[in-house]
């Protein structure tokens, strides 16, 4: 993701949005069911 984030030129503030959005399987899992605990959409 590092490398990814160095040839896009990404801050960090949408660094978080881009790995989310990379997220696959049991990470995509994770993620949506941490969101709905929160309180927001997956």
């Amino acid at each position: 993701m590092e490398k990814i984030f160095d040839v896009m030129g990404c801050e960090d503030a949408f660094k978080t949005r881009l790995a989310v959005y990379k997220f696959e399987g049991n990470a995509l899992a994770w993620w949506k069911a941490y969101k709905h605990a929160k309180g927001g959409d997956a």
